[in-house]
């Protein structure tokens, strides 16, 4: 939801991610409670870059700034044209506002909605809403749902906004066959006299069978109009007379036209082989409709599962052990393996032309077959997911488990890999496959909400993923750099490098992805200085926060060895960061205010003299101070 993508922004500059994600799962449970916390987040974006930054990402975010940014023109015009929803919250001067209205009624037309009552009037912006959503013509002023260009315009987008036209236009023969032909279903509420033309009816019934029974009821008894009506569309069968229903030349016509329709017709013409014959040509799946007697006529069955292979779950008992006839329904659809008998399922000619169509059908074949080499690579070719449904011994055969992960759908490699051994799952070349067949983008898409080309640049997976472990064991900021030491993988291959002062959390894990074989998959990081995950939203947290993390760590485990001055220094030891100013300054003078600040601190500190300034940076200054025992050693008090 927008307010939770509005708190993500607000808070993750200032908090950890497993904080986030903590806060996101209370947010969860209170899922019945969104407007609340929407209407608590309100106003909580207050300066005007950070608002055009966040609304030309979620032109909805503007619901989040403060009522005087929802009253800046240019801003709101940024906003409506990235998310036409965002007109909702600008302000009420702006709805009136006809170039803002008119650019979000042109991508969604139900803007109109929230436009000013003026606007309203205006025929250019009315038809651009009803371009986009015919129905949005309720909105419209009085005097232009009289209007019947405009009612035109709406009945051809969606046929059920005849219901808003004037009195007048929807007694309009014209506008009503309009509207009939996109929804069938409006002749409920059109006048009598136009429910018994019968071009109206037709053009009703075609676009929808249900029409049919708000028809008049000399037209539903006429013979002749039920016959022309059921060569547009068969399903209209289920609402003529049982008469009708049992006349066969009318039954003929719906199943030629929907071979479903036979379900309608009566129980006697549901036996005539002729009728059902023709039904099971236009849809196999008729069969079931057929008698029981007319289930087990081959003839009839061959004739349904060539037309849809599935149809062989309504034959009877004996014709799905017809090896022949299971042949054919296999050809068709190989997952109609399931319901052949089990002696076919053991079959291996059956079982392989099954899973050449449908490499998952392999599950309905016999034990025996699923440890069958030929037939399971022949699976694993066409669907890698069919890996599943291997014998044990294969899924620790490396050959079988590749072609799994090269032909698997994207987004099914999680599990495939659930399904093969832990020893296969650790090798390299395995694991680089199955990270260029995964649909990152997609997973980035649906559980972060991330950018997809900023995913794409990401070394970090994602959370639940399987990628390499690449364990960070040091980061030090020396004249020279930020030196950093790591270990990769289950091997511990030892790693070192040095990153200029600006380097963030990405450009680590970018640099830790190519030292390894295989450049271009995905890790997951770890510090030894916290336990918090590392996910694709931290890449680009600046690598200096954790040299910090490190040197405090380290002044907290100094060693019994040092002299008493040096430990009782060390173990009082707090790193502060001092935050920049708050957001209204200009970035230049910001960095002015931390230095002036840093020079107050350590001109009037506590009465230790501090340690000294550790670091400038362009938005933070790190100082080493020491602090009395007694004190509170939270960072904030620092």
């Amino acid at each position: 939801p927008a307010w939770a993508l509005a708190l993500r922004a607000q808070l993750l500059p200032h908090i950890g991610m497993a904080e986030l994600q903590v806060a996101f799962r209370r947010a969860r449970r209170l899922r019945g409670h969104e407007e609340q916390t929407a209407r608590q987040l309100r106003g909580s974006i207050r300066d005007r870059e950070e608002a055009l930054r966040v609304v030309q990402r979620d032109g909805r975010m503007l619901r989040f700034a403060t009522d005087e940014l929802r009253d800046d023109r240019d801003l709101a015009l940024v906003a409506v044209r990235q998310s036409a929803y965002a007109i909702q919250w600008v302000s009420e001067n702006l709805r009136s506002d006809r170039e803002i209205v008119l650019t979000a009624a042109k991508q969604k037309g139900i803007a109109l909605e929230w436009a000013g009552t003026e606007l309203r009037s205006d025929p250019e912006i009315v038809l651009e809403a009803v371009k986009e959503n015919g129905e949005m013509l309720w909105c419209a002023a009085k005097e232009l749902r009289a209007d019947r260009a405009i009612v035109l315009v709406a009945v051809r987008q969606r046929g059920s906004a005849l219901n808003f036209a004037s009195e007048v236009l929807r007694l309009d023969r014209t506008l009503v066959l309009e509207a009939v032909k996109q929804d069938g279903e409006v002749l409920r509420d059109v006048s009598s006299g136009l429910r018994a033309d019968r071009e109206v009816v037709l053009a009703a019934v075609a676009q929808n069978a249900d029409a049919m029974m708000w028809a008049d009821t000399a037209l539903v008894e006429d013979r002749a109009f039920v016959l022309e009506a059921l060569r547009r569309n068969g399903q209209a069968l289920e609402f003529t007379s049982e008469v009708l229903r049992a006349d066969r030349e009318v039954v003929l016509t719906a199943v030629c036209q929907t071979g479903d329709a036979l379900q309608w017709a009566s129980e006697a013409l549901q036996g005539e082989e002729a009728v059902v014959h023709e039904a099971v040509l236009q849809s196999g799946n008729a069969l079931q409709f057929a008698s029981e007697t007319l289930r087990g006529n081959r003839d009839l069955v061959l004739g349904a599962v060539l037309q849809c292979g599935d149809a062989l779950q309504f034959a009877s008992a004996g014709l799905s052990a017809d090896r022949n006839l299971v042949l054919e329904a296999v050809r068709q659809e190989g997952a109609a393996l399931q319901w052949a008998a089990e002696g076919l399922k053991g079959d291996r000619e059956v079982v392989q032309e099954s899973v050449r169509h449908c490499g998952e059908a392999l599950q309905f074949g016999s034990v025996a077959l699923r440890g069958d080499r030929d037939l399971v690579m022949d699976a694993v070719r066409e669907n890698g997911y069919a890996m599943r449904f291997t014998a044990p011994e294969l899924r620790a055969e490396r050959q079988f488990v590749l072609e799994a992960l090269q032909q698997c759908a994207s987004g099914a490699v999680a599990d495939v890999l659930e399904a093969v051994s832990w020893e296969l799952c650790t090798d390299p070349e395995l694991d680089l496959e199955a990270w260029r067949r995964e649909d990152f983008e997609g997973l980035t898409r649906n559980a972060l909400g991330m950018d997809c080309e900023v995913a794409r640049a990401n070394p970090f997976a994602v959370r639940g993923s399987s990628a390499r472990v690449c364990s960070v064991s040091e980061v030090v900021w020396k004249d020279t750099g930020l030196h950093c030491r790591a270990s990769i993988g289950l091997s511990g291959m030892e790693v070192s490098g040095v990153f200029p002062d600006s380097a963030t959390w990405g450009d680590l894990g970018r640099w830790l992805r190519q030292q390894q074989e295989g450049d271009g998959c995905y890790i997951h990081m770890v510090f030894h200085s916290h336990d918090r995950p590392v996910s694709p939203f931290d890449a680009h947290n600046p690598l200096m926060d954790i040299a910090s993390e490190f040197a405090e760590a380290s002044a907290r485990a100094a060693p019994a060895t040092a002299t008493p001055a040096a430990s009782a220094a060390a173990s009082t030891l707090e790193l502060a960061a001092v935050r920049a100013a708050s957001r209204s300054r200009s970035p230049a003078r910001g960095h002015e205010r931390d230095r002036a600040d840093c020079a107050a601190l350590l001109a009037n500190g506590p009465q230790h003299p501090p340690i000294g300034v550790l670091r400038f940076s362009a938005d933070r200054v790190l100082v080493a101070l020491p602090i009395e025992a007694s004190r509170s050693r939270s960072r904030s008090r620092g």
